[in-house]
């Protein structure tokens, strides 16, 4: 099934966004780049604490018709997952857009 993706303005940059069931969700990758985070370390963390931030794989379909799987979460829990992320433990080059988000 193809969901129509959305792209959002944030702090500069693009996240990506779709609805499904009345839930807006968001790409997680997208967000985890632009702060500068890892993002094979921060997808790991995300899966092992799925059930906390009710995150998973969601298929969706690019502009070419290929089904690819897309990490997501609840919008409404992405400051969740920010508060998570100590600035404390990130480099200095990071943590002001990390605070920022």
């Amino acid at each position: 099934m193809g969901r129509e993706l959305q792209t959002v303005y944030f702090h500069g940059d693009e996240i990506v966004t779709f609805e499904e069931g009345g839930v807006r969700y968001v790409a997680m990758r997208r967000i985890v780049e632009n702060i500068g985070l890892d993002w094979k370390s921060q997808s790991v963390k995300l899966m092992e604490q799925k059930e906390k931030f009710h995150c998973g794989d969601i298929t969706t379909v690019d502009a070419k018709g290929r089904n690819y799987p897309m990490l997501c979460m609840p919008v409404e829990k992405l400051p969740l997952w920010l508060a998570c992320i100590n600035p404390n433990k990130v480099s200095e080059t990071v943590r002001p857009k990390l605070e920022r988000y």
